[in-house]
């Protein structure tokens, strides 16, 4: 964490120097404040009285204390670029890592001077006049006890340079680029990945209904994830239900194996209701998925028993249904391959091992004859013995194995050409380059390089994208040849793929460091959200200014660039084809938290002992409660604590030694616990709080302190127990996100479904609000909502039909906003739009009744709308015919309990831009039309609740519905399975 601790030292001088205005303010500002103070009450009792005032605070000018700042973060700069030019070869000089430790703790201690400093600005900017003529000694108190730390700061760099310049001894050139890279992504794949792909394809299409279980085998970075994934989100749409479950998130019990599942299927009332030992999380599962057909897959499994536990809870199953188990080990592939016969017999007694495929291809299987099938089955229970004697295992079908081995030369070095040269697919904005192929000077490098990657795809893509920014010459590619030379002969614990990565690690830019190592501290597998993430890292401190753009874009651009770099993979994206949710790959997630254990960035606790973890970490993310929680006394460096829903449920309030013994402390999530209230002096103890989330709690009330938390920026009580939001809110000028609404129906079967928060009339002086979500309309709010420049989304319940006029003719002024939700009152009351003519508006919810000529206001003509969802809403026989014609470049459209048709028709040629569809619990409609022509660029069909749609011929051109690339459409495979099931019943040979 050493030179993450040094990075973000810098990052608060230059704040508390006042270069990044929108962040917070500098010294003399402060000063300027408290002089305005002082001035003005002296004009008005004159000057004699209060000038002992002024002089006291010149005893410490605003000079002194930026030269002193200033000199300390040119040392700091100086050990930063040191830090950053070390290279691996020096991992084990423990003289030069003790140093190192050194200087963290001096970051550490930079930083939290600079924060307690900066807060205490910002708490003298956002007093009125007469409390700051009040906080003039104080201030000056302050300017002079900073004074005194920086003296000692400077006393230490100094102790501290001449402690490297006796002990330490490194080269004396150390080279190591270091370089910003654009935020771009590309989905180039070698020739052989479309063929895996389809090979999968096949082996989950065979006409088998019994279960299958299909292993797919790899070393660390051969790309097995990536190529499941890509295959469940083609393939799901033919299952009734489907799961990803990641069992490296799972403790080695089968009670943690299956509560995983069960989560994923989202089938916890089952188990939940189970009143009797019988009913057993396994029993469950069964009597869940005892006529569905359903696609599971089991990611990072490394014990053959976690195969056995998947076969024996799911074996007896006759839908056709599939298992899919992704591994590195092969002796749990083979156990996938022969689990079925070990538990019923002795396994051949032959231990050789099986010879390596081509990509794409499968391990042949010896077909068996039914008679084996049934002699095995009455073969004894095997060494286990755990499978009962009564059970038949004759619907479980031949099980596949599909091995992914190293590229084929040709298709490593096409992948290494795509990233390392060629300009990505889609960014349409990159200058344009024309397709190139590796030069000539550069050929041997490359060569040298696929090949120290071990021609696996996931190491290719990392150093390729390293290396797309880099000047094409021979020397920067050769010094990649050596850096990874370097590493490889090194004698680390990490394994072959990883070293190599790692010299990509060492190639990113600090934030984007910073940003790989926070995303490490949740537990493998995690699914991670970008919305989410981008918020902790502005709290964190890890985003660079960028021009005008805002932190929120400049997070999410790192996060892109991450993806390009190979160290994070997307997994699904939202209506506008934004990254919604992410993973890193095991082998990235390994090396990671091998890198943030090492450096005292972050750890995650598991239920162990906090007293047997290294206390000196940055951040901490506890998955399961310890018995030792008051051990968090000795962690003086925390800054992030993080609690998952499992660690957070036993906590009923805070742990006392955080805000008694973390003052410093930025983020506090605690989201999913049973909190139910807060200490009352937690606003003057987290003085240097920026995020805090109390999401799906039991807290009821904020307590008055908090309105001291001037560097909050993200506040999240959605789902809590808060009635009302407190009028100090508006004094937390530095709030960016507000999240408030409560949930009444999870299931959204009721209107409305959730509580909005009354807006109190503070809010109008949050200007850097960006999010706000969700509140209650007041006359106030209506008029002066437009006075919340910075907002981006807002969403608004329980809104009257006659607030609508005054409310979107001052929404209609927001330049900013691109999401918008409004949710009516009551089903009952109707909503006018003739006021809103947001053109900026990308993405639009509607909740309640329309009038008849809605479909004719401006923000149903706007070109630039591409989201659209009606919900509750009444609709004509001409709705989609209008939307189609108005909303041109609509790309989303859903459809929620809507009233007044009971057709959907979807004409000739409409809808041509038109990518996602949801149709949602209409039960009047009896009919689905997609004619010829209509809904060209359809890539996800979502049809759920349709209860009069109940004959296959009333849904139409299925060629159309079933090439739809994401389907989830059960009432038609209800249909089709009972019309295939009538045609043999019809077709079959009398007795």
């Amino acid at each position: 964490m050493a030179e993450t601790a040094i990075y973000l030292a810098l990052r608060r001088i230059g704040i508390a120097l006042g270069r990044e205005k929108t962040t917070a303010l500098g010294h003399e500002q402060g000063e300027r404040s408290v002089r305005g103070a002082v001035s003005i009450f002296l004009n008005a009792f004159g000057k004699k009285l209060f000038a002992a005032m002024l002089e006291e605070l010149s005893v410490t000018t605003g000079a002194e204390l930026q030269g002193r700042m200033r000199r300390i973060e040119s040392e700091l700069l100086m050990i930063h670029c040191f830090l950053a030019q070390m290279e691996t070869r020096y991992d084990n000089n423990q003289v030069l890592q003790s140093w190192i430790g050194e200087a963290r703790k001096l970051g550490c201690l930079v930083e939290q001077t600079m924060d307690e400093y900066i807060v205490r600005i910002l708490h003298i900017q956002g007093e009125g006049v007469g409390k700051r003529l009040l906080d003039v000694p104080s201030f000056a108190l302050a300017s002079r006890r900073l004074a005194a730390q920086l003296k000692e700061i400077e006393v230490e760099l100094e102790h501290l340079s001449k402690m490297k310049k006796r002990w330490v001894q490194v080269d004396s050139q150390i080279s190591l680029p270091v370089f910003s890279i654009h935020s771009y992504a590309t989905n180039d794949d070698p020739a052989s990945y479309n063929a895996m792909r389809e090979e999968l394809i096949r082996l989950l299409d065979r006409e088998e209904q019994g279960l299958s279980v299909i292993a797919v085998c790899g070393q660390p970075g051969s790309g097995k994830t990536h190529l499941v994934r890509d295959v469940y989100q083609r393939v799901r749409k033919d299952f009734d239900c489907a799961a990803w479950i990641t069992l490296s998130q799972c403790a080695s019990t089968d009670d943690a194996f299956l509560k995983r599942t069960i989560r994923e299927l989202k089938i916890d009332d089952i188990v939940n209701d189970s009143a009797t030992a019988q009913e057993s999380g396994s029993y469950a599962l069964m009597k869940d998925l005892n006529n569905k057909k359903f696609l599971l897959v089991f990611d990072d499994v490394r014990v053959p028993d976690a195969v056995r536990k998947a076969c024996h809870t799911f074996f007896n199953h006759n839908m056709g249904s599939r298992i899919i188990i992704i591994t590195r080990m092969p002796r749990v592939a083979s156990a996938s391959d022969c689990t079925m016969e070990a538990e019923f017999h002795t396994p051949s007694s032959s231990s050789e091992p099986a010879a390596p495929l081509v990509p794409g291809k499968t391990r042949p299987k010896k077909r068996k004859s039914a008679a084996q099938k049934t002699s095995n089955l009455q073969n004894d229970h095997g060494p286990s013995g755990r499978w009962p004697a009564s059970k038949k295992h004759s619907d479980i079908q031949d099980l596949e194995s599909m091995e992914l081995t190293c590229l084929r030369s040709d298709h490593a070095f096409s992948l290494f050409c795509t990233k390392a040269f060629e300009r990505p697919s889609d960014c349409p904005d990159f200058p344009q380059k024309k397709r190139s192929d590796c030069p000539e000077e550069l050929y041997e490098a490359s060569w040298k390089i696929i090949s120290m990657c071990d021609q696996l795809p996931q190491a290719i893509v990392s150093i390729g994208a390293s290396l797309y920014l880099k000047q094409k010459t021979q020397s920067v590619w050769n010094e990649m040849v050596e850096q990874i030379r370097r590493i490889k002969n090194s004698k680390s614990s990490l394994n072959e793929i990883q070293k190599v990565l790692y010299v990509s690690y060492n190639n990113l830019p600090m934030h984007l460091k910073n940003c790989l190592l926070y995303c490490s501290i949740f537990p493998a597998g995690h699914l991670l959200l970008p919305e989410r993430l981008l918020r902790l890292w502005i709290a964190e401190g890890f985003i660079e200014k960028q021009g005008s753009s805002q932190p929120e874009e400049i997070a999410y651009s790192y996060t892109i660039e991450l993806i390009r770099w190979g160290f994070l993979q997307v997994m699904d994206r939202d209506e506008l084809g934004r990254v919604a949710s992410c993973t890193m790959p095991i082998v990235v997630h390994e090396l990671a938290v091998s890198i943030s254990q090492k450096e005292g960035f972050g750890v995650a606790c598991h239920g162990v002992k906090l007293a047997e973890m290294d206390a000196n970490v940055r951040c901490l993310f506890m998955s399961k409660y310890p018995e030792d929680i008051g051990s968090l006394t000795d962690f003086p460096y925390l800054r992030t604590f993080i609690a998952s829903d499992d660690a957070a449920l036993p906590l009923p309030s805070l742990p006392a030694s955080l805000p008694s013994k973390h003052k410093y402390l930025t983020v506090l999530e605690l989201q999913g616990s049973q909190l139910k209230e807060l200490p009352d002096d937690i606003g003057y103890r987290l003085f240097n709080l920026r995020y805090l989330g109390l999401r799906n709690t039991k807290v009821r009330q904020l307590p008055y302190s908090m309105h001291r938390l001037y560097s909050l920026q993200t506040l999240d009580l959605k789902w809590s127990k808060i009635q009302k939001l407190p009028g100090w809110i508006g004094g937390l000028t530095r709030l960016r996100h507000l999240f408030a609404d409560n949930l009444i129906d999870r299931r959204q079967a009721t209107f409305p479904y959730f509580t909005s928060l009354k807006a109190p009339k503070g809010l109008k002086h949050l200007k850097e609000l960006q999010t706000l979500e969700t509140v209650q309309t007041s006359t106030s709010f209506e008029k002066n909502v437009d006075k919340l420049t910075q907002l981006t989304s807002l969403s608004i319940g329980n809104l009257e039909g006659r607030a609508c006029k005054t409310l979107f003719a001052s929404l209609s002024k927001l330049s900013s906003l691109s999401s918008l939700m409004v949710s009516a009152c009551d089903n009952k009351e109707d909503l006018r739009f003739q006021t809103l003519s947001a053109d900026h508006l990308k993405r639009f919810v509607v909740r309640g009744r329309l009038t008849d000529k809605t479909f004719q206001s401006p923000i149903f003509m706007s070109e630039k709308l591409q989201s659209l969802e009606l919900s509750w809403c009444n609709l004509w026989e001409d709705s989609l015919m209008l939307l189609s014609t108005k909303l041109c470049n609509l790309v989303s459209l859903s459809l929620h309990r809507v009233s007044g048709i009971n057709q959907l028709v979807f004409q000739r040629d409409s809808f041509a831009k038109l990518r996602r569809l949801v149709l949602r619990e209409i039960n009047a409609v009896n009919e689905l039309d997609i004619q010829d022509g209509s809904l060209g660029s359809l890539e996800l069909l979502h049809v759920e609740s349709l209860a009069s749609l109940d004959k296959l011929e009333n849904i139409r051109d299925l060629t159309k519905i079933n090439s739809v690339r994401e389907l989830y459409f059960p009432k038609l495979v209800a249909l089709q399975r009972g019309s295939d099931n009538k045609g043999r019943s019809g077709t079959s040979s009398p007795m």
